[in-house]
């Protein structure tokens, strides 16, 4: 018998300690003996084989919803994670900004009451207490998914994991022999090397631990990721500079929509450099740096503070995919509409297999990887998935883009209502932007909807509905909607682009 084994052995054989409240030398405390026994637990199973039906590598929001789908369906399922529980999003992208961006919009608002009756004598950001608002949220949502797990009895696997062979994966000491793999390790912050930058910047995995903010900032890429940040520090006083090397900034966001949240950004003291590229950053005086752009002017030199790396993400493929053969392309895991890998048995979900990387989208990836797992037949649809951009206003899109569906042929009609005449908008004082509809000219087929403005991420929904039931577009046009409402916008955009705008 092997060391190891007699150690385990005389540690779960032994009595347990008598328990007893209070602090007396020698008295074991409950916790303390829970923890010893959790620890034997751990001993004990190492090594082990386990049998599962669906194993899923990664427990962000396509994996841990994809293990209670799993779970549901009558499953033996072993989850697999090496980090926190609820991934990117839960930890470090989706949750936190949007805590933020809530804190951010109560401020704004308190600083604009005297515009609606109500007067507040000099109100302030408390930027360490945002912090901490945001970290009881996240703490609590992770604990969250940890009691999902547990409750819907799945298992899970506290380590990294990689492939034995096409159905048997290695984790923490332990070997799991599964049926099925779904693959859903997520994503990682692209990092660019930079003359003179080293690696002195933030990015959106390390912002949250950032105490105290700077007086200026460079913020490195134009995407979402750069824009809702660069939105929650410039209304904070952090006097932000976005460089971005593309024409425009939100390159994959409708013309229309893109442009009035810049005109809204611009109108909040945030400064824009578009067809610009950070070739090198020099030591600048009392602690500032110099970040220099290469134009299509010529050289231009910012000075800032700090510098937040934002210019994308990518598929993190951590495993051995090249022991089982799995394809890649680009980057990313090849997967048919069923989410299957060319690899018999073995799934990718979310932002490892590509597309757009997105919370909602791998959820709905994992349920559906799952269910054809479990001998069901669902066929993912990519093109109904919603796409928002977290700002003040912010910005919500799903399907083509007017540019789009032009080159895809279609014969198109568009039609555009501003919020500013809506009673509602004006009564809570949310002015800005427009819903913009776009839609097939001979049978009112609904080929896309965007729209900037106040609660563009809410109203989004109805217009994904409404093309998931292929609904057309006079469906929505002679739809009562509420008055005063939000969603009036909607009813207004519907008629205008059937010509019956009132």
């Amino acid at each position: 018998m092997s060391a190891k084994k007699k150690e385990i052995d005389s540690v779960a054989t032994a009595p347990a300690p008598t328990l007893k409240m209070g602090h007396a030398e020698g008295v074991t405390e409950p916790a303390e003996y829970d923890a010893v026994q959790a620890e034997v637990q751990a001993l004990l199973q190492e090594g082990a084989e386990m049998q599962a039906d669906i194993a899923i590598v990664g427990g962000g929001p396509g994996g841990y919803v994809a293990a209670i789908r799993a779970a549901q369906l009558g499953a033996k399922t072993v989850l697999i994670e090496g980090g926190a529980l609820g991934g990117t999003c839960l930890n470090v992208g989706c949750i936190p900004t949007k805590c933020l961006l809530a804190s951010v919009e109560t401020y704004l608002d308190v600083k604009n009451a005297k515009e609606m009756g109500v007067l507040v004598e000099n109100p302030r950001p408390d930027y360490p207490a945002m912090l901490n608002r945001t970290r009881k949220i996240v703490d609590g949502l992770v604990k969250g998914v940890d009691f999902l797990m547990k409750k819907n009895g799945v298992t899970l696997i506290k380590a990294n994991a990689q492939f034995e062979d096409v159905h048997t994966l290695v984790a923490g000491g332990r070997r799991i022999k599964a049926k099925n793999v779904i693959i859903a390790t997520g994503s990682q912050v692209v990092k660019l090397d930079i003359p003179g930058l080293g690696d002195d910047y933030i990015t959106s995995d390390t912002a949250l631990e950032m105490e105290t903010l700077p007086k200026s900032m460079v913020m490195l890429g134009g995407g979402v990721i750069g824009i809702e940040w660069g939105s929650i520090y410039q209304h904070l006083g952090v006097n932000v500079h976005v460089v971005e090397m593309l024409p425009n900034i939100l390159a994959g966001v409708e013309r229309e929509c893109a442009a009035e949240l810049e005109k809204s950004l611009k109108k909040a003291g945030m400064k824009i450099s578009v067809d610009s590229k950070l070739v090198r950053v020099e030591p600048g005086a009392n602690g500032m740096k110099t970040f220099v752009l290469e134009t299509k002017d010529g050289e231009k030199r910012i000075e800032a503070e700090a510098i937040f790396m934002a210019v994308g993400r990518k598929p993190s493929l951590t495993m051995n995919l090249d022991a089982v053969g799995i394809k890649t392309e680009r980057g990313a895991i090849v997967v048919d509409d069923h989410l299957r890998t060319n690899v018999p048995g073995i799934f990718a979900i979310g932002d490892c297999a590509g597309r757009l990387l997105l919370a909602h989208k791998a959820s709905e990836e994992g349920i559906i990887a799952v269910e054809n797992a479990m001998g069901h037949d669902r066929a993912m649809n990519w093109d109904l998935i919603p796409t928002c951009v977290y700002t003040s206003p912010e910005v919500a899109s799903v399907g083509l883009s007017e540019e789009d569906a032009k080159a895809k042929g279609y014969d198109v009609k568009v039609g555009k209502f501003q919020f500013r005449p809506l009673g509602k908008a004006q009564a809570i004082n949310a002015r800005a932007g427009f819903v913009k509809f776009v839609a097939d000219a001979k049978y009112g087929q609904i080929l896309g909807c965007h729209i900037v403005g106040p609660h563009a991420d809410d109203l989004i929904a109805e217009a994904v509905i409404a093309m998931a039931a292929e609904a057309t577009i006079e469906t929505i046009a002679h739809t009562i909607h509420a008055h005063p409402s939000l969603p009036e916008a909607m009813m207004e955009a519907a008629l205008a682009t059937i010509g019956e705008g009132i």
